[in-house]
């Protein structure tokens, strides 16, 4: 849309008035998005804020630690079978150590805890007359 001197007067007007940008858009012939940019780039404000709202940063919970029977085995003593559910960061790092599960790198225990079961998906045929 070009905006010209007219359309910029009624635009001043209408949001003074607090009509909703969809009515001025329809007044203008112009998009809804457009008034809007048009709006902010002039310094026009719909509703001015009064108000700042703060918001607290809500405390994360850190993940439930679950021991494994054997007690936790460093990176060097992981065997084929141990579980590798990570304990700890860095270089204290350590690891589950229970036996695992054939088709996963972790015990049962902690494949629950980390993969989400999915629903088995039902086929369903045509029938046919």
């Amino acid at each position: 849309m070009i905006w010209d001197q007219n359309a910029i007067e009624t635009l001043k007007k209408l949001v003074k008035t607090d009509v909703p940008f969809s009515t001025i858009a329809d007044i203008l012939g112009c998009t809804r998005n457009a008034a809007i940019g048009k709006a902010n780039r002039l310094g026009l404000q719909k509703h001015p804020t009064l108000i700042k709202i703060q918001y607290k940063a809500e405390p994360v919970q850190p993940n439930p630690v679950i021991q494994s029977k054997s007690g936790y085995v460093r990176m060097m003593d992981l065997k084929k079978d141990h579980c590798r559910y990570p304990f700890g960061d860095g270089e204290d790092i350590k690891f589950c150590g229970d036996t695992k599960l054939k088709e996963s790198p972790y015990c049962k225990k902690h494949s629950d805890l980390c993969f989400t079961k999915t629903k088995p998906k039902v086929t369903r045929f045509a029938r046919t007359f």
